[in-house]
């Protein structure tokens, strides 16, 4: 059975390999890139088609970071590297006046897996990234845990002397 569901309320937002970030207008549309993550766009996955789109990117790294996953599912951990790679024909093979008759080649890698094909005709690559639902345990361990062992060493310790002590004791 397939239990992909089109998750809307997923919030990401975008950074490029000069760790600007990106902003986008309302129509998707890249604008700019931005130093702070204040200022730059959040992009949320849309109600009907759990789709978030950025138009205008060029092949580069970026880096992708979920900072609200929707109710429910558990935030990504780690960020998203997204390698796009566009071939385009030289100058003196240029015989069309449509930008996209000039790619040969899209794709786009992510986190280092195999490059998929984009789409020539459209210029567009996809991605699918997954959220998943159940709790995320807490971390143990750490300092607590340490001073815990530290005390409870030192406490059964004491037992001990104080036992070996009472014997001593009872023993005369």
């Amino acid at each position: 059975a397939n239990d992909t569901i089109k998750l809307a309320g997923a919030k990401f937002q975008l950074k490029n390999a000069a760790n600007k970030y990106a902003q986008v207008d309302v129509n998707g549309k890249l604008t700019g890139w931005v130093d702070t993550e204040a200022t730059a766009t959040t992009l949320v996955s849309a109600e009907d088609t759990g789709i978030f789109k950025v138009i205008g990117l060029d092949d580069g790294i970026y880096t992708l970071t979920e900072i609200e996953a929707p109710i429910g599912y558990n935030k990504l951990a780690d960020s998203i590297k997204v390698v796009i790679t566009a071939g385009t024909v030289h100058n003196t093979e240029w015989i069309s006046d449509n930008t996209s008759d000039a790619l040969r080649t899209l794709t786009v890698a992510v986190d280092s897996g195999e490059a998929k094909d984009g789409v020539l005709s459209t210029g567009t690559v996809a991605i699918t990234i997954a959220n998943n639902k159940g709790a995320t345990l807490p971390s143990t361990g750490g300092v607590g845990t340490t001073i815990f062992y530290a005390v409870g060493g030192v406490l059964m310790l004491g037992a001990v002397v104080l036992l070996i002590t009472k014997k001593r004791i009872g023993g005369k």
